[in-house]
């Protein structure tokens, strides 16, 4: 299987990864190749990988492969088959274990983890960071398109952590996404 090298994310706890793979790709501009086409699977344990999407870009994976975040059509998050929001900003964290995302849309921070319905708005303004004392980048991955980076953060969850918003502002966030 010919496996596409820019886009490859690996699970935490290192057994689950996911993969672009039968692309098709165009000369774009100023000389650049943009893939018009590909399919995403997840491999787990060294297997053979399950295809699970199509014309997707792969952000991260859980440990086991249970979940896996994705962008499709542009600006459109995705977890597993489900839509969780569009119009995303190209920047997106992580926890330690890719079970709980932060994003910025529309100069609004919104959180989300796996066991939840949808993302919650957090607060007006932009996620810049957390304060704790585990808050380290341990991962940071920029998509072949250039167009999405992803950070993970050495905490386990972003609950009851001091979050900074546009730089300037702190706000003790609670569970569900309550400040």
């Amino acid at each position: 299987e010919k496996v596409y090298a820019g886009d490859v994310v690996l699970s935490a706890d290192g057994k689950s990864v996911a993969y672009l793979s039968d692309c098709e790709m165009e000369m774009g501009w100023f000389g650049y190749y943009e893939m018009t086409k590909s399919n995403m699977y997840v491999s787990k344990n060294g297997k053979e990988g399950k295809q699970v999407a199509k014309d997707a870009v792969p952000l991260a994976v859980t440990d086991g492969g249970k979940h896996v975040f994705y962008i499709k059509d542009g600006e459109k998050l995705y977890m597993d088959e489900k839509k969780l929001d569009s119009g995303i900003s190209s920047r997106v964290y992580f926890n330690r274990d890719y079970s709980e995302i932060v994003y910025n849309k529309d100069e609004n921070t919104q959180y989300f983890r796996v066991k939840m319905k949808e993302p919650v708005k957090v607060k007006k303004g932009t996620f810049s960071g957390i304060y704790a004392p585990e808050n380290m980048v341990v991962a940071a991955a920029l998509t072949s398109n250039s167009k999405f980076a992803t950070e993970s953060f050495g905490v386990d969850s972003f609950n009851e952590k001091l979050w900074c918003i546009d730089y300037s502002e702190a706000y003790f966030v609670f569970d569900k996404g309550e400040e």
